[in-house]
């Protein structure tokens, strides 16, 4: 049976991470929305009015007690945000920042503390609300870390532990999962906008690529197309050819060509 116990929950940001946690929950009927802190007392209040917080405050310290307190703020100042957190018995404070520890919060004797951290990019111009997304959570003890999961699980199924090695790790590939391909697709799509060409036309090839790379138990090396995997120096010769007004393309299709040949070089031998 699904424990319908009562959660509280205060926030520290208002950002896209909040919003997309905030909205997930609440889905949730036992989880209440406590107090919510922004360093702009408008999008505080806002906020707060938008997804039924009881207080909003632009005063970290004055931010009020809840089974939880979750800072989701920029990753390089969760550090500053925490020094000045209020002190509460039970509280599990946690944050959602990809690239912090759980040690952060360690010199401020904190009796239970850990990380929140969602695998996901959010933009404030998504909907996220029915999106389910890994939730990788950290507890300075084996309850909190419980706590943390029990908490996680209410909002996705992929909720799991794992440690701040682990994270960092995978954070270096989630960017460049995402950051990278996403920052290739927007070079794409300028270069089709310059050469008055319709991007339109790639995007059955960009979901295409995409769709295999999720495909179970799969190496994802073996759907390696293109000029660069079969050495076709002719073609990889007039793309260079054509990207001779694109410097920085150019910069990037050369160096993606040589490790790609590199790599089934490797793979032959």
């Amino acid at each position: 049976m699904e424990d319908k116990t009562p959660i509280t929950i205060s926030i520290a940001g208002t950002g896209n991470v909040a919003t997309a946690l905030v909205e997930k929950f609440l889905n949730v009927p036992e989880i209440s929305l406590m107090s919510v802190f922004s360093r702009q007392a408008n999008n505080a209040e806002d906020f707060a009015k938008k997804y039924r917080f009881t207080h909003f405050t632009n005063d970290i310290s004055q931010i009020k007690k809840a089974d939880f307190i979750i800072i989701s703020i920029k990753d390089d100042a969760v550090s500053e945000i925490v020094q000045k957190l209020p002190f509460y018995s039970e509280t599990i404070y946690c944050h959602t920042a990809g690239s912090v520890g759980a040690d952060v919060f360690s010199n401020r004797n904190f009796e239970k503390f850990g990380v929140f951290y969602p695998l996901q990019s959010f933009t404030s111009f998504e909907k996220n609300n029915n999106d389910d997304f890994p939730l990788l959570v950290e507890g300075n003890s084996a309850e909190t870390t419980q706590q943390l999961l029990h908490l996680a699980k209410k909002i996705t199924a992929q909720a799991q532990e794992m440690n701040a090695e682990q994270r960092a790790k995978l954070h270096v590939a989630a960017v460049m999962v995402n950051n990278f391909t996403n920052y290739i697709f927007a070079q794409a799509q300028e270069y089709c906008r310059q050469q008055n060409l319709p991007f339109e036309l790639l995007k059955p090839l960009i979901l295409k690529t995409a769709q295999r790379a999720v495909l179970p138990d799969n190496n994802v090396w073996n759907f390696q197309t293109g000029p660069a995997v079969r050495n076709d120096n002719r073609t990889i010769k007039k793309h260079l050819e054509i990207l001779s007004n694109f410097p920085a393309i150019k910069e990037m299709y050369q160096l993606l060509t040589q490790e790609i040949i590199e790599k089934q070089k490797q793979n032959n031998e």
